[in-house]
């Protein structure tokens, strides 16, 4: 299935509300393919708020969100996490426009040399021009994992 790319709506700084931009929204949409609307603007609230909002929200969904902080696209990922999938996340990064944050879609994966390979796939803002640095992914996961199949181990 194609992600339907979206463009966020809310510019931060550039509405008279003075409301912040609606680019974490509008990737949670993407991700979840649904339309930008259709997800709350969670960083309208202060920090602590709009992650357990955002909690809040995936949680009647049956989802939950892990935030991982990065300090390069060079991290070091634990032994045995290589060679799996490329994953779409919501890449927390600087903004090119201003000394603020802004979020894209991003895919990751790790290779064999256990490092952390990480691309952009959309930048919500209209004409978007990409990012200045991660900082931070955020993964969509389903809330409950359902148990593995059990095995016949021997006595």
């Amino acid at each position: 299935m194609t992600m339907k790319k979206l463009t966020q709506k809310i510019l931060t700084g550039m509405n008279p509300e003075g409301e912040s931009g609606d680019c974490f929204r509008t990737c949670v949409a993407m991700l979840l393919g649904l339309e930008r609307d259709a997800v709350p603007n969670f960083t309208k609230y202060d920090i602590d708020t709009w992650e357990y909002e955002l909690g809040r929200w995936l949680g009647v969904r049956d989802l939950a969100c892990i935030v991982v902080d990065i300090n390069s696209e060079k991290t070091q990922w634990p032994h045995g996490h290589h060679g799996t999938r490329s994953t779409c996340v919501i890449l927390g990064c600087d903004s090119p426009r201003g000394n603020y944050g802004h979020s894209v879609v991003g895919r990751v994966s790790c290779g064999k040399d256990r490092i952390l390979n990480i691309d952009v796939v959309h930048d919500p803002y209209p004409g978007g021009v990409g990012v200045v640095g991660i900082n931070t992914i955020f993964y969509i996961v389903p809330r409950t994992i359902p148990p593995l199949p059990s095995r016949n181990l021997p006595a």
